[in-house]
């Protein structure tokens, strides 16, 4: 899937959105601060097909900011398109 659907807009356009992506395509983002001292992990991100079994499909992994979660996920959907 390479477009919103709820929005007229593209995955990895730059445009500002009111359909509340990614979550409109079935990506979630969560805060989870990590034991270790590298924020560069504080984020986990995963798409509701994640499969999670031997390193899963490559529909999860993690951020430092959501917005570092977001620029992902749009990267992960123009490979899948």
């Amino acid at each position: 899937m390479n477009k919103c659907t709820q929005c007229p807009h593209v995955i990895g356009d730059i445009a500002e959105r009111d359909c509340g992506f990614p979550d409109c395509m079935g990506w979630h983002i969560e805060k989870n601060v990590k034991p270790i001292p590298d924020r560069r992990h504080d984020y986990d991100f995963w798409h509701e097909d994640y499969d999670g079994a031997d390193g899963g499909n490559g529909l999860a992994g993690t951020a430092e900011s959501v917005t570092d979660a977001m620029e992902q996920i749009a990267e992960i959907e123009r490979d899948r398109a």
